[in-house]
């Protein structure tokens, strides 16, 4: 919000201040956080065909398990009819008797918390695929090797030599370039077909994202979970890449996490294919009879957050940089945010810029950035003020850049008549000559 000295001071007081409490609001919604989360998935089996039975037998495949983000603090299988037995151990469910319908299911308590994957360097193309992993490196139909895509994902990555910067470039493309759009198409589409029409479902952004890693001979799986959307919990899937000595690590192109997770993320399973993904949600089988069963699509998903913690973990430092505080009415600001990784390993960072009314950017608001350890890196922005009522007032506000773990940097900025003008052309030449070489990176 824009702050003009003609107010009077009341006015003013009040104007500075609902722009710091918007600000905050926007600040802790995009803060990530440690999370307990009630969870409760059901899958209904419907008889097509009655005949003789003397026993159905189904195991859900669709199921939380403890690892690195994710500690399930309990969990509670049920089913109606009642099962006749339940064997909690695999979650398979037995039957002695035909009904028209079968429900089964979990409630679960599941803890997240934010996990730091010790990525160190990983010379890229790999010398060497473990044999375990060879099929996580196949194409099948929904992942399908298509010159096109092979040859995009080639100069996507020209030049790149460390595998984290490869797989980052390649899910960034996919974020930036990819509309998200759910499907009511009955089944996935192809990637090559995804990367023709630029659009799909969190399904089809990783099967596209699965293509393009694997035709550079990248291990790469596909995830099915649940993860918090705009309101409520929904079905998700997402990639996990191999890395030699660290195993898994996550890579969501919906929501642009790479090399970790936003805590609002429940992982249930791990398939090298979607085909594979789409016959693993559950088995089911008669002994001695020829009844037929027909499984829902997708389970039925319902979660909620019960407790949310901030983790305190800040990786990132911050840090912004006006040319000048203050400049002329009809002047370009231009403005160079650094930002350093702390850590000792390959990771990535979402960089928040906080929009002001009355204020246009020459730059992006919101921008995924890749670092090797200890790295630094410059964002560069230039600002402009609106059309003005008046060319005689001054107008004041602060510059709010922040990052999803918490860092979090400002600047006051007033564009006053008797500032200094800058043009569109010198503001661009200054961004390029501006350093910030004068801070240190703390090692």
């Amino acid at each position: 919000m824009l702050l003009r000295t003609s107010y009077i001071y009341i006015l003013f007081y009040i104007a500075f201040l609902s722009s710091h409490v918007a600000s905050a609001q926007e600040y802790s919604n995009n803060i990530q956080s440690n999370y307990t989360i009630d969870i409760i998935l059901s899958t209904k089996l419907t008889t097509q065909q009655k005949g003789r039975i003397k026993q159905l037998s189904s195991k859900y495949f669709f199921i939380p398990h403890s690892d690195s983000q994710q500690e399930v603090l309990l969990i509670d299988l049920f089913s109606k009819p009642k099962a006749d037995s339940i064997y909690a151990a695999e979650s398979r469910f037995i039957w002695n008797d035909i009904h028209d319908e079968y429900i089964l299911g979990y409630q679960a308590k599941i803890k997240t918390s934010f996990h730091q994957y010790p990525i160190v360097s990983t010379p890229f193309p790999l010398i060497q695929i473990p044999n375990n992993f060879e099929e996580h490196t196949l194409f099948d139909d929904i992942i399908d090797n298509n010159e096109s895509v092979n040859q995009h994902t080639k100069s996507l990555i020209h030049g790149e030599n460390e595998l984290f910067p490869v797989v980052f470039k390649i899910g960034n493309w996919i974020h930036k370039n990819i509309r998200y759009a759910k499907n009511d198409y009955e089944g996935v589409k192809r990637a090559s077909v995804v990367y023709k029409s630029k659009s799909g479902d969190c399904d089809e952004l990783s099967v596209l994202f699965l293509s393009m890693l694997r035709s550079a001979q990248i291990p790469s799986g596909l995830v099915s979970g649940s993860a918090k959307g705009e309101e409520d919990f929904e079905y998700h899937a997402w990639v996990e890449v191999y890395f030699e000595g660290v195993g898994w690590v996550p890579f969501d192109a919906t929501s642009g996490g790479f090399g970790y997770l936003n805590n609002c993320h429940i992982k249930l399973n791990h398939h090298n294919s979607n085909p594979e993904m789409l016959l693993t949600q559950w088995e089911f089988y008669p002994h001695f009879g020829d009844v037929q069963i027909k499984p829902q699509k997708l389970p039925d998903v319902s979660a909620k957050i019960i407790e949310m913690k901030p983790h305190g973990i800040t990786p990132f430092e911050i840090n912004v940089h006006p040319f000048k505080n203050t400049i002329g009415i009809n002047s370009y600001l231009p403005v160079v945010i650094t930002s350093w990784n702390n850590t000792p390993y390959y990771t990535s960072n979402k960089i928040y810029i906080k929009d002001i009314t009355g204020i246009d950017f020459i730059g992006d608001l919101k921008v995924l950035v890749d670092y090797a350890p200890y790295e630094k890196k410059e964002l560069k922005l230039i600002l402009k003020l609106n059309k003005t009522e008046q060319e005689n007032i001054e107008y004041s506000s602060v510059l709010t850049v922040y990052d999803q773990f918490g860092e979090l940097d400002t600047t006051p900025i007033t564009f006053a008549p008797f500032g200094k003008r800058i043009s569109l052309k010198k503001a661009r030449e200054i961004l390029n000559t501006l350093s910030t070489d004068f801070l240190p990176i703390q090692k």
